[in-house]
């Protein structure tokens, strides 16, 4: 039988020499060493709530001035908690928040998960897995899907406990995606920032799924003509450069054939690189990218130097149940009316990339950009038909290659190309 997690197993551990073990034995080390880490894991983010709940009050005393047992708690978290634990743990005050948050929610509002924690039967990502999916649920939604996946999640990965989750969340709260969705679509963002090694990473996040589908497509079908018109580089690079000239407006007014020779001309292989930029260690000490970074998301982008604001307000609904663009300029957004889509239609959230932002966005032109009309209604068509066709195009480019014929790609919608 296993021991369970406890200062009598870190007292084992701690003085067990590893060279020692039988080969047999080692994997059994191994386990007890998750399991006891899970367990210190939890009661740090019980003492992370404690500090987050500890009053600036000194503790009450008797008549002879000793202090009496049991300490002053406040109800909830005080706001000045993440700067306390950001200083006590060296950590930047984006990271603090968040692991705060994910504290207050496993201990208080988790507590099948923050048991299960502790016991060493499940880990930290798991733990964390569970708060992502379950924080804006009502106490009895909660209560009822943790009785069925907390018995199960010691022999779950993390992608097969979230893939559980999603799906029992849609049974027990139909509109739950939807509002996740719209939430992510309404924080929508772009962020820039410099890498470590002097390059710089464009980053778009809460996209809606259907236009940054189109985005995509979009830029592997002109790279893909780029690159049989004779282009050297990689595929990738192809993209990279394209998406590169679309945001900075290099291609506005060109049409596709003088994008290929605009690209084919200036090959960023044959080009004098510029001095690369070095990122300061003072504008970058509170980015959030510290090693404590969300296992949900496997980093932060948060205080990198944001490019453009989010949007706010309500979304509008497309065909078949799927958001379509929205009015837009250069900051913000104005909604326009919709139909709310079905539930069922949004599985998990919004699209991430990093070489997209916007399908319509890409193309636009700086005045187009800063316009405030609505968008082009026949865009929505226009994304749809190519999608169809290059479906279309793949199931008959499948089978002429099973049957050993020659393979052809389709010409690019007319309608996608602005000229």
């Amino acid at each position: 039988m296993a021991l369970p997690p406890g200062p009598e197993l870190g007292a084992l551990l701690a003085g067990l020499d590893l060279a020692q073990v039988p080969n047999d034995h080692v994997v059994d080390v191994l386990r007890a060493h998750a399991r006891q880490v899970a367990h210190e894991q939890a009661r740090m983010l019980a003492a992370i709530v404690e500090v987050g709940r500890s009053t600036p009050f000194p503790d009450p005393t008797d008549a002879e001035g000793r202090k009496v047992l049991g300490a002053r708690r406040l109800m909830a978290v005080h706001e000045w908690a993440s700067g306390e634990i950001a200083a006590a743990l060296t950590l930047t005050s984006t990271a603090a928040d968040r692991e705060l948050s994910f504290a207050d929610t496993v201990v208080t509002r988790l507590p099948q998960v923050f048991a299960a924690l502790s016991a060493g039967l499940i880990d930290r990502p798991k733990a964390w897995v569970f708060a992502d999916h379950l924080d804006d649920l009502i106490a009895e939604q909660i209560a009822a899907i943790c009785s069925v996946l907390v018995p199960m999640a010691p022999r779950l990965t993390t992608g097969r406990l979230r893939a559980r989750l999603v799906r029992m969340i849609q049974e027990i709260d139909p509109e739950h995606a939807r509002r996740r969705y719209q939430k992510a679509v309404r924080e929508r963002c772009v962020v820039g920032y410099l890498d470590r090694d002097g390059t710089a990473t464009i980053n778009a996040s809460g996209l809606p799924v259907d236009e940054a589908a189109a985005a995509c497509e979009r830029l592997e079908l002109l790279g893909e003509t780029v690159k049989r018109a004779g282009h050297p580089g990689r595929l990738a690079q192809i993209q990279t450069d394209l998406f590169l000239g679309m945001l900075d407006g290099r291609f506005h007014g060109l049409t596709e054939k003088q994008i290929v020779t605009e690209l084919l001309a200036r090959s960023r292989e044959d080009r004098p690189c510029p001095a690369p930029l070095v990122p300061d260690p003072a504008d970058s000490a509170d980015s959030g990218t510290d090693s404590t970074g969300s296992e949900a998301s496997g980093g932060d982008t948060a205080g990198r130097g944001t490019c453009c604001t989010d949007a706010s307000g309500g979304e509008a609904w497309g065909a078949a149940g799927l958001p379509a663009s929205p009015t837009r300029t250069t900051r913000t957004t104005t909604p326009e009316a919709g139909p709310p889509p079905a539930a069922t239609s949004v599985p998990g959230a919004t699209a991430t990339t990093s070489t997209s932002t916007r399908a319509a966005g890409a193309w636009a032109s700086p005045s187009q950009g800063t316009s405030s009309g609505p968008a082009r209604s026949d865009a929505p068509t226009a994304r749809g038909a190519l999608r169809s066709r290059l479906r279309s195009w793949r199931r008959v480019r499948r089978r002429r290659i099973r049957a050993g014929l020659p393979t052809s790609r389709p010409a690019a919608s007319p309608r996608m190309v602005r000229s």
